[in-house]
């Protein structure tokens, strides 16, 4: 049940989702809608390799893995 409504929840403020391993490098588990933007299945794709080579650090910044920031968007906490 808990699992249903983060589901809902994040369908209802967000296109798509998806999941990173935990180096950020790697997508985990995507939704069919993060897969139709990318135009392609995402799981187990590396997600740089779907980026412009001149975002990859803005990216990385982005992801911000393993280093708390509130100044970033995204945090990925171990």
């Amino acid at each position: 049940m808990e699992k249903q409504a983060l589901e809902a929840l994040t369908c209802m403020v967000c296109d798509a989702s998806f999941w990173l391993s935990h180096d950020g490098g790697i997508v985990a588990r995507s939704d069919r809608h993060f897969n139709s933007i990318m135009g392609c299945d995402m799981l187990k794709q590396r997600l740089c390799d779907h980026v412009p080579e001149r975002e990859h650090d803005r990216l990385r910044k982005a992801i911000n893995v393993g280093e708390p920031c509130l100044n970033f968007p995204v945090t990925l906490l171990p």
